[in-house]
């Protein structure tokens, strides 16, 4: 699953939902930066795999599901708010 979020977003936290599976991870805007495996001129994109037996090649970022566990929801806003 991916998303594509605006550069020029004016928000400090960012929520990126998974509605099929009840799953919300945040990213502070710094987070979101850092974690984000593309980045073009106006876009950041972030994504991950869900499947656990996906073996995408080697990344030097996190790209598995497992690897965003530090973002989720429950894990987060405390932290965040």
């Amino acid at each position: 699953m991916d998303w594509w979020i605006e550069k020029n977003t004016l928000t400090d936290v960012v929520a990126l939902v998974d509605l099929s599976r009840n799953k919300v991870w945040m990213f502070t805007k710094y987070e979101l930066i850092k974690s984000a495996q593309k980045k073009s001129i106006e876009k950041f994109h972030l994504f991950m795999y869900v499947d656990p037996s996906a073996l995408p090649k080697k990344e030097s970022v996190d790209v598995m599901e497992y690897e965003f566990e530090n973002y989720r929801i429950e894990n987060t806003v405390w932290k965040i708010f």
